[in-house]
């Protein structure tokens, strides 16, 4: 088994009009739907996660964008 090495971490959340609502380039620290200490109302949102690590390749990057729906 080869080994991956994670050397850099963001992940970023914006709202449907492209404003930032959470960053974090610690891995352990999640988003909890909130903003400013408020929870989000019903909608989509968008994140983006960039991951920088090194494997038995050398280094690498992987970029994921999605969106996530909140629902309560």
């Amino acid at each position: 088994a080869s080994e991956l090495i994670i050397s850099g971490y963001q992940m970023t959340i914006f709202d449907r009009w492209g404003s930032l609502i959470f960053h974090s380039e610690d891995l352990s620290y999640s988003w909890d739907g909130s903003y400013n200490g408020n929870l989000l109302s019903m909608g989509s949102y968008v994140y983006v996660i960039e991951v920088d690590y090194i494997d038995y390749k050398g280094p690498g990057t992987r970029l994921e964008k999605g969106t996530i729906d909140i629902m309560r």
